[in-house]
């Protein structure tokens, strides 16, 4: 092979190379910018669809709830068959499920504890840089809806092997990873609204008899 053609190849693979990384820039810009969108909003309201596949049981669990936001504030409500409460103040992430009939089980997760799958929701609408503890792998289609996923960069620091977040319309419509353990979490939002909300709905008090226990 001459001399010319081999300093073409790499030309050619530098341009690729180049391109790929303009590409996943502007992928994870685009996500950026639909989160954004609902952190500088005065308050998000909307409908979702949870969807677990629990891998080693074998099973899908649907569930359907309501999603508020605002100001750096989450509060996250599952309805039945398996009802549960992830609200987060702005330091703590309280996340309330039914330990028995009469008994609530509450884990107290401090904010910056990003490890756990259950804080994540949190921290995608909280912390503005949360992707940069991510990379960018690919871009999918379906349905009108934009689907990027994406991976920890460290994998021995995260509880979740993989993210995903869906945009439709310039709207975000999900939010699904899957875990260490294979199970698949979604959660798709319908009937996005902006609107001033109650502050209330953003403070916690675990119920009394509740079983609390402290994630640091």
């Amino acid at each position: 092979m001459s001399l010319k053609l081999i300093l073409i190849g790499l030309c050619l693979a530098g341009s690729a190379s180049d391109a790929g990384s303009k590409a996943k820039a502007s992928s994870a810009s685009a996500v950026q910018a639909v989160l954004a969108e609902l952190r500088d909003a005065e308050g998000v309201r909307a409908e979702i669809s949870k969807v677990v596949e629990q891998k080693v049981l074998e099973r899908t669990v649907k569930s359907e709830g309501l999603f508020y936001f605002s100001k750096g504030r989450m509060r996250l409500e599952i309805r039945e068959p398996e009802k549960s409460l992830l609200v987060f103040d702005g330091q703590y992430i309280w996340l309330e499920s039914e330990f028995d009939e009469d008994t609530k089980q509450v884990t107290k997760i401090y904010a910056g504890n990003l490890k756990r799958s259950d804080s994540l929701m949190a921290s995608l609408f909280e912390r503005k840089d949360v992707l940069k503890n991510f990379e960018f792998v690919k871009k999918t289609s379906s349905s009108g809806e934009d689907r990027y996923e994406f991976i920890p960069k460290n994998p021995k620091k995260m509880e979740v092997k993989t993210l995903v977040i869906g945009v439709k319309n310039s709207r975000l419509s999900r939010v699904a990873y899957t875990d260490q353990i294979d199970n698949e979490v979604s959660y798709a939002f319908e009937s996005i609204s902006k609107r001033k909300l109650y502050t209330g709905l953003f403070l916690y008090k675990p119920p009394k008899n509740a079983l609390v226990s402290e994630v640091r």
